[in-house]
């Protein structure tokens, strides 16, 4: 670097071929305030900032001086500013924001599935009619169940069910609010199915054929085979999901789920030691031996648990008593799709359909697809050059992370903290990305710092180039917004955040600027 001898020098890294181009003249003026130092500045053709005044006064830092400037090259300037900002600051997604909103689709369309089976089964098990009679719009010209008809229950049981039966039409409702949706699929809810899911638990065939249809035991027990699944799946998916709106919803509807689960479970548990008619075997026996066919089939380790349990199961391995199930800390097992279709395909297998759904499901979006974007996509909000920065930041730590986990899983654990027999790859999204937030932060308002001095460097300095700065940045930020469909959370938590930082990014990039003159002028003027 080289000093050129004048009054005060100061370098700059400008290019010594832009020197004439952009040179121009700066009056710092603020009648108010004793400021002789920079009287005029003026680049100089071989790329230096020359200070002719050498009198320095540091009272401009109590008060931001008026600028004027020419604007013989303004136009220039600002079309080369502006295109380089643009350039660096455009808002981006490693997976687009369309990626992003169909991966929760994904995620809420195929719950339902269940959804489906759960209405029409209540439906038909409470009045004897379904969907195409209470709300035919709702089953969107499905094919009607097979074999479904009313069940033979006592007057509180019916009553219970009917509310279930209406709950599941408002959670049809509600999901389709959201997403699109799709029409009902083939169900198969005959007795010879629910016969073929019992004796897979029992591991013979029971005579006579267990029919859910013949009273109120037989029907709960029934209950107890599906609905349970459906919730440990919202478990599951509550935390992939990326949107504001489906977490909401997806919490509202687990919520009343685990609730009829709940009442399932209490009313069994109330007759856990009555028998079975005519099988001699109780009903928490059933429930046991239900509960071990659907973990059997979902292949991934202890997520199901029958009525009654060994004490080093029970609750904080203090009671065999289990009236809801959960893992070691009581909390509710989550499923993933594949493990659900596992078990209603009753094939173990979740690409073979068969059981309650002989078609298969009717989710738009094969399920293998979204658990390669659950193990694959790392979902964040960023912008171009940033996410260079953020990217090489916050790759160590989740290989490490992934690697542990993996490792976990590997060794024979799943997340519930109990034996697992399957190698799943852990998910990075929102919900787990929350820790690495400051890193997107930082690298954020480095590179509006960079941003601020490149638009100095280009013309824009001083009160005014704050200004433009701090435009540029609310509308990348907006943009940003907007491109995700204006969901605040996927960038930061709300709106004062946003503005917050294209403040900041602005204010940092004009401090930085003159900090730099300033201190450089001071080692010049004072050094020995």
């Amino acid at each position: 670097m080289k000093i050129r001898h004048d009054p005060l020098p100061i370098f700059f890294p400008f290019p010594p071929n832009l020197g004439g181009k952009f040179g121009r003249k700066i009056n710092l003026q603020n009648p108010s305030l004793s400021f002789t130092f920079l009287r005029s500045i003026k680049l100089g053709n071989a790329g230096f900032l020359r200070f002719p005044s050498p009198s320095l006064d540091f009272s401009p830092f109590l008060s931001p001086a008026m600028l004027s400037f020419s604007t013989t090259t303004i136009t220039s300037r600002m079309i080369i500013t502006t295109s380089l900002l643009l350039f660096l600051f455009t808002p981006t997604l490693v997976s687009s924001e369309c990626e992003l909103l169909k991966y929760d689709t994904n995620l809420l369309e195929f719950p339902l599935n269940l959804e489906y089976f759960e209405a029409e089964y209540f439906l038909y098990g409470s009045m004897g009619k379904g969907l195409d009679s209470v709300e035919p719009n709702i089953a969107a010209g499905g094919p009607p169940p097979v074999g479904a008809k009313q069940a033979n229950l006592s007057p509180v049981i019916k009553d219970i069910i009917t509310q279930f039966a209406y709950q599941e039409i408002g959670h049809l409702r509600a999901i389709k609010k959201v997403v699109e949706g799709f029409a009902r699929p083939l169900l198969n809810l005959s007795s010879e199915s629910f016969a073929t899911v019992i004796n897979d638990a029992f591991g013979k065939p029971l005579s006579p054929p267990f029919d859910p249809y013949a009273n109120d035991i037989n029907y709960l027990i029934s209950c107890y085979v599906i609905p349970y699944v459906g919730l440990t799946g919202y478990v599951g998916t509550n935390p992939k999901l990326q949107s504001p709106v489906s977490r909401k919803l997806v919490a509202g509807l687990l919520g009343v789920e685990s609730g009829q689960d709940a009442v399932i479970r209490s009313l069994l548990y109330e007759r856990a030691k009555e028998k079975v008619v005519p099988y001699g075997m109780s009903v928490a026996e059933f429930t046991h031996k239900i509960s071990q066919l659907r973990n059997k089939l979902g292949n991934n380790g202890l997520k199901d648990e029958g009525l009654k349990v060994a004490s080093d199961i029970g609750a904080e391995k203090k009671t065999q008593g289990n009236i809801l199930a959960g893992d070691k800390d009581s909390l509710a097992y989550a499923r993933s799709p594949r493990e659900i279709l596992r078990i209603v395909y009753g094939t173990g297998k979740e690409h073979v359909p068969g059981g309650f759904y002989p078609n298969g499901d009717k989710s738009k979006c094969q399920v293998t697809t979204i658990l390669q974007q659950h193990s694959d996509t790392f979902v964040v909000l960023h912008f171009n050059l940033r996410s260079i920065i953020v990217f090489f930041a916050q790759v160590p730590a989740v290989q490490s992370s992934t690697s542990l986990l993996k490792a976990e899983v590997m060794a024979g654990h799943d997340d519930s903290g109990k034996k697992s027999n399957e190698n799943e790859i852990p998910t990075f999204n929102v919900e787990n990305m929350q820790s690495n937030m400051k890193v997107i932060y930082y690298s954020r308002t480095f590179m509006s710092i960079i941003g601020g001095v490149i638009a100095g460097i280009l013309g824009f300095t001083g009160l005014m180039g704050f200004v433009i700065y701090l435009l540029v940045m609310a509308l990348t930020s907006l943009c940003l917004t907007a491109k995700a469909g204006f969901s605040i959370h996927t960038y930061f938590d709300t709106w004062n955040r946003v503005l917050l930082d294209g403040f900041l990014g602005g204010l940092l990039s004009f401090v930085l600027f003159w900090t730099y003159p300033f201190i450089y002028a001071f080692f010049i003027l004072y050094s020995p």
